[in-house]
């Protein structure tokens, strides 16, 4: 197997709020849409990849999800990637 580095870089999925022609019930329904991989990739959800990433709030301190905890840090988040923390064993591609 090879061992390759991830690129260094974070993938951020964003849902708007204020979805144009969304509806209560169609942002209820939005995460299932997701998981199921029936979204509209142009108006559901924003995607872009970036180096790092902070979140500013009003609020001293916000709840999220780390590894499926839920924990209350202090503001602002701050997060990045670090070059070549992971490598990910893969086998190789399948011969056609």
């Amino acid at each position: 197997m090879k061992r390759s580095p991830l690129p260094c870089c974070l993938a951020l999925a964003l849902i708007p709020l204020h979805t144009r022609g969304q509806t209560r019930l169609g942002l209820l329904l939005l995460p299932f849409k997701i998981a199921l991989h029936l979204a509209n990739r142009d108006r559901d959800v924003e995607s872009f990849s970036v180096a790092d990433l902070e979140i500013l709030s009003r609020r001293p301190y916000l709840r999220v999800s780390l590894d499926g905890e839920i924990a209350t840090v202090p503001t602002p988040l701050r997060y990045s990637s670090r070059p070549r923390a992971l490598c990910v064993l893969a086998p190789p591609p399948a011969a056609s």
